[in-house]
C-alpha cells in the first residue's frame, strides 16, 4: 500500500512538473508574440516536398495589427493578397481576378495567423509547445496540434530576442514551408482601412460565408 502511494504521488508530481512547464512554455512564447501589437516585414517562403525538392519560392509582404488583423501579399508570379480585419477574411487572386470572402475564426483556425495573434488561451487549446534556447538571443518554440485532424504537423517559431525571425510549417503531406522575415519595422501607421478590402471593379466574388 505504502508503495503504491509513493508511485501516486511520484505521477502526480511528475504530471505537475510538466503542467508547470507547459504554462511557463506558453508564457514565454506568448510574452514573444505580443512585445509588439504591429510590425511589418519582408518575407521569403520556400517550400519543399517530401525528397527535399523545392515546390515553390514566393517573396512578399505582410503587415499585421493585433488582434487578428494582417495584410500578406505575394510578388508575382504567384501574386496574392490575403487581408483579414479580424472578422472577414478576404483572398485575392490577382491574376486571375476572384477573391473568396470568408469568416476569419472558421478560415484561420488551424494558421499560424491565430497564433501570431498571441491569444494565449487559443493558443493553449490549440497546442501543445516546446522550447528550445539556441544560444543566448536565439528561441525556438515548436507547436504541436492537439487536433488529430489537423492538417499541420507541427509550427515552429524562431526568435532572435522578441524579434520574429523564420517559421517552419510541416504539413501531414510531408511538405515543409520555411518562411523567412527580414527588415522588420515596428509600430508602423497604418491606415485604418489597411486591413479592410474593396474589390476591384470587373474582379469576381466568391462569398462563402453561412
Amino acid at each position: 500500500m505504502l508503495r503504491q502511494c509513493k508511485t501516486g504521488l511520484l505521477v502526480a508530481l511528475v504530471s505537475l512538473s510538466a503542467v508547470t512547464i507547459q504554462a511557463d512554455t506558453l508564457s514565454d512564447f506568448t510574452t514573444l508574440l505580443t512585445s509588439h501589437d504591429r510590425f511589418e516585414a519582408a518575407f521569403e517562403q520556400v517550400t519543399r516536398g517530401q525528397s527535399g525538392a523545392v515546390l515553390s519560392e514566393v517573396s512578399g509582404s505582410l503587415q499585421m495589427q493585433r488582434p487578428n488583423q494582417f495584410y500578406w501579399l505575394s510578388y508575382p508570379p504567384q501574386e496574392q493578397a490575403v487581408i483579414s480585419d479580424g472578422t472577414t477574411l478576404w483572398v485575392y487572386d490577382i491574376d486571375l481576378e476572384q477573391v473568396t470572402v470568408q469568416n476569419a475564426g472558421d478560415s484561420l483556425h488551424d494558421s499560424p495567423a491565430v497564433i501570431l495573434s498571441g491569444d494565449a488561451q487559443k493558443i493553449a487549446s490549440q497546442y501543445r509547445i516546446e522550447q528550445t534556447v539556441l544560444d543566448g538571443t536565439k528561441t525556438r518554440f515548436q507547436l504541436i496540434p492537439l487536433a488529430n485532424e489537423s492538417t499541420l504537423k507541427s509550427l515552429d517559431f524562431s526568435f532572435d530576442g522578441n524579434r520574429l525571425e523564420r517559421l517552419w510549417l510541416a504539413d501531414s503531406l510531408g511538405q515543409v514551408t520555411v518562411i523567412t522575415l527580414s527588415e522588420h519595422q515596428y509600430a508602423p501607421a497604418f491606415d485604418e482601412t489597411r486591413f479592410q478590402f474593396v474589390a476591384p471593379e470587373g474582379v469576381d466574388v466568391m462569398d462563402q460565408r453561412p
